[in-house]
């Protein structure tokens, strides 16, 4: 990846019982060794994330995998 492609992440919260996952996109403005800065496209805010966690857009996410694994484990406990 590099500065300019469009990204997408997943953001992962916990409030009490519930944990929440939302997928998140935006531009890669730069890369310093492990870390991304990336522009967010709502309000242009820069935040930093691990080079590890990004995915190109259009790519399998990590929520994408998590739903496939438990309708796979769904279809086994039937």
């Amino acid at each position: 990846m590099q500065p300019g492609d469009k990204v997408q992440w997943t953001h992962t919260s916990r409030r009490g019982r519930t944990i929440s996952m939302q997928l998140k996109e935006g531009v890669i403005e730069s890369i310093a060794g492990a870390v991304a800065t990336v522009k967010t496209g709502k309000n242009n805010r820069r935040v930093e994330i691990n080079a590890r966690n990004l995915q190109l857009v259009g790519q399998r996410s990590q929520i994408d995998a998590f739903v496939e694994a438990v309708r796979e484990a769904s279809r086994g406990a039937s």
